[in-house]
């Protein structure tokens, strides 16, 4: 939308055609499988790019908030999994356990446009973070399971580290 100094309650809003955002993946596993054992490994990889970003117009006249693709912004994630599966690991008392171990890592860079308070000017930044925002490095669980007669005892524990 546009909002201009001369006439502030005249909004002008005005499509822009966006493209979609691009994402490709790859993502390979095997598998090996007994009566008692199933192990699950796999990796991955995902890149996302051309990201639709929040953008400030440097129009002097009007002041100019607008949608539009970002052809710097990305996203790029590497990862691996291990997950492991034993059925009747001491038959007596019923002990089964699972077990999954994620690995992941990637970057994300961006665009922001932000107004500077000495020129008064909108200016572009580029910013990457060697993480991912809100996703842990390592995710960890483990369970473990006992079962006698009528009776089942499970526990479980799920960790993760940033």
């Amino acid at each position: 939308m546009a909002v201009q100094i001369e006439k502030p309650n005249y909004v002008d809003i005005a499509f822009q055609q966006l493209q979609a955002e691009r994402t490709a993946h790859f993502d390979f596993g095997c598998r090996y499988s007994t009566s008692k054992i199933d192990i699950d490994a796999s990796v991955y990889n995902l890149q996302t790019s051309g990201f639709v970003n929040f953008i400030l117009s440097d129009d002097t006249t009007a002041f100019l908030l607008r949608w539009s693709n970002d052809s710097i912004s990305s996203k790029k994630i590497y990862g691996a999994q291990l997950s492991a599966s034993f059925k009747d690991l001491y038959k007596p008392i019923g002990w089964s356990a699972k077990f999954n171990i994620n690995y992941t890592l990637g970057n994300e860079k961006f665009t922001y446009t932000y107004r500077d308070s000495i020129t008064n000017e909108n200016k572009k930044s580029i910013s990457t973070i060697e993480s991912l925002y809100g996703q842990p490095k390592w995710i960890v669980k483990l369970q473990n399971e006992f079962k006698y007669q009528n009776w089942s005892l499970s526990f479980k524990i799920n960790g993760w580290v940033q």
